[in-house]
């Protein structure tokens, strides 16, 4: 049966990968949304984080807003309670033991918010144009997971945005056009901007809603 991949919109602080990106039958689990209503780490299975310790290889860029997601993970390591169960390793291959999330890990622009133009005017954003070197180079070929978050999400294109990772996942997602999808596909996490304070319908929750709306419609 063929096999299909889920992801999730990350918003502000929330962070829950190990529930992130497994593949499974489409008849067997349906796509996942986890959003800032999850807030329970117990319903995570122990199983779950384990096995996404030993399969995702993580390539996050970000600058300030998206360092977020980094202290939570601190936070979430040095937790007594939790005894190393969400140690993670910045750097691409991490071990057994210790989530791989290479902390800004692809050469080139920070941050989508910094990377959101298009100098040769071919509809693909800048962000877009670095990952695609990046994954398409051969030593990078283990790297299962892609991220990269917003500084501020106020003023910039969502369309342009959105074309550009549709363009990345029909490249590298399962089923891709690139050599490398046959054998080493990469998920693509899409993110909202963390809120502006202006409430409903302000610069960051109506682009917000555009990248919400996208992924429930493509069943991303």
């Amino acid at each position: 049966m063929k096999k299909r991949s889920f992801g999730l919109v990350v918003s502000g602080y929330v962070f829950v990968l190990a529930a992130m990106c497994f593949t499974s039958s489409a008849a067997a689990r349906p796509t996942h949304l986890i959003d800032h209503s999850f807030t329970d780490l117990s319903a995570i299975p122990a199983q779950w984080i384990n096995k996404a310790k030993s399969k995702l290889h993580i390539a996050y860029n970000h600058t300030s807003h998206g360092s977020q997601i980094i202290s939570g993970m601190n936070a979430l390591e040095l937790f007594p309670e939790y005894n190393g169960l969400y140690s993670w390793a910045d750097d691409s291959h991490g071990t057994a033991a210790a989530l791989s999330l290479d902390d800004m890990g692809i050469p080139g622009v920070l941050d989508i918010s910094r990377g959101d133009t298009d100098g040769d005017h071919d509809g693909i954003s800048q962000w877009a144009e670095d990952t695609y070197t990046f994954l398409n180079a051969s030593k990078n070929y283990h790297i299962n997971v892609v991220m990269w978050s917003w500084c501020s999400i106020a003023g910039h294109n969502i369309q342009h945005y959105l074309d550009s990772m549709e363009w990345l996942i029909s490249q590298f997602g399962e089923g891709g056009t690139n050599p490398r999808a046959a054998a080493h596909p990469v998920q693509f996490v899409f993110m909202t901007g963390h809120a502006e304070g202006g409430g409903e319908g302000d610069a960051s929750d109506s682009r917000n809603e555009l990248i919400r709306a996208h992924c429930a419609a493509h069943d991303r």
